[in-house]
Parts: structure tokens; sequence; C-alpha cells
């Protein structure tokens, strides 16, 4: 599915920033690149954030929902500050670059916050 996913974003991408044109951003700043109404590559990073959840088993499903929101917020959180490495692609141009900054944050930060609910809930409750 991230696969299938990928491809239409990068199939997709270059026009609809094309037919968006010049926006603003969420702080005001125009943009031509990237633009907030373009969330194909969110909806993937979000697939690769809970690709853990396909492997670990939760002791309940309160511990399920928590790592299912914390990976939300790490990754909305972290996709908003825009850290190393993400900020190497924001802004570079191309459907590529759109989807990698994306696919950093899920991969680096919002992936293991997921996995660290998963060995919270296994050594507390």
């Amino acid at each position: 599915m991230c696969v299938l996913l990928d491809f239409a974003g990068r199939w997709s991408i270059p026009s609809a920033e094309r037919r968006l044109g010049q926006t603003r951003d969420w702080k005001g700043a125009l943009k031509y690149h990237d633009q907030n109404e373009i969330v194909i590559d969110e909806i993937v990073a979000m697939f690769v954030v809970y690709l853990p959840l396909t492997i670990l088993s939760f002791t309940s499903w309160a511990w399920f929902g928590a790592a299912v929101f914390v990976g939300l917020v790490v990754f909305r959180i972290v996709d908003a500050m825009k850290f190393w490495p993400a900020t190497h692609f924001d802004g570079r141009g191309g459907a590529d670059s759109v989807m990698l900054d994306d696919y950093w944050v899920a991969f680096l930060y919002a992936m293991p916050s997921v996995g660290i609910v998963w060995l919270v809930q296994r050594y507390v409750g």
C-alpha cells in the first residue's frame, strides 16, 4: 500500500503544485512548493509510522490507542518543526523532496515513538 501511494504521490504532486499555484502556509509565508493542501505525503508517512503496529502485540486496546496517538502527535510536531534531515529536503522542489521530508520525519522520529509506547506497556503494565 505504501509503495502504491508513494507512486501516486510522486505522479500527482507536480500537477497539484501547478494547479494550486502560490499559496500561503500556516505561518503566512508564500509557498510555490509543497503547499498545505497537498497531503498525500503525510498520508503515506503515517502508514510508515504505523508499520510497527503490524508486528507488535499490545496488552490492551488502550495501549494500542496510546501508540497510535503518540505516533500521530510526534509526527505532526516534528513535521511542523522540520528537524534534520527533513530540512535538507524541504523546499528543494519536485515530488521527491515533498515525499522524502515526511518519510524521514516518520522513520527517524515518529516510528520509534510507537516502539517506545510498546516498550513502556511491556514493562509497566
